[in-house]
């Protein structure tokens, strides 16, 4: 009985796993409308297709071919790109056209940590605080952020 539960549940999870069939082009899900691209380095673009599609990216007077594997995965890399403050179009183009809107070029940070990072830059033990003038702290309130898939809306663009 024991075994026949274990070859069920072997066969439900090979069936879950298996990738649906893929007919479009379609990015990666890191990919979007609003996003900012890195300046001053080498730009990977990739995503999904059906096996063998030929996919044409455009970006920035860029173009860029490639085809799917046979596995339906696809990548190009954009060359260097310098700093724009003015929104730009990524277009991706296969058996289906997407276009990625309201895109910029700068600097990308991505900052986290765990919850034991949030050490107070004063009081703390062994840090002189005269001596890092040049340091800046700001505690922001935690929250749980939305689904990283369903941000919408402007970028917010520094003047500095």
């Amino acid at each position: 009985m024991n075994n026949s539960r274990s070859i069920v549940a072997v066969l439900i999870a090979l069936l879950l796993s298996t990738p649906p069939a893929r007919s479009e082009v379609t990015p990666a899900k890191v990919l979007g409308d609003n996003m900012v691209l890195q300046r001053g380095m080498s730009v990977p673009i990739w995503g999904t297709a059906a096996p063998d599609e030929q996919i044409n990216v455009s970006f920035a007077a860029q173009q860029k071919s490639t085809k799917a594997d046979a596995n339906g995965n696809w990548r190009v890399s954009l060359d260097a790109l310098t700093a724009s403050d003015t929104p730009t179009e990524m277009t991706i183009r296969g058996s289906n056209t997407i276009t990625l809107k309201n895109l910029l070029v700068g600097e990308v940070w991505i900052c986290g940590g765990q919850s034991n990072m949030e050490f107070p830059m004063r009081g703390g033990q062994g840090m002189r605080p005269r001596r890092m003038k040049r340091v800046r702290s700001s505690h922001r309130k935690r929250r749980q952020s939305p689904s990283a898939s369903t941000t919408s809306g402007p970028a917010n663009i520094s003047s500095q």
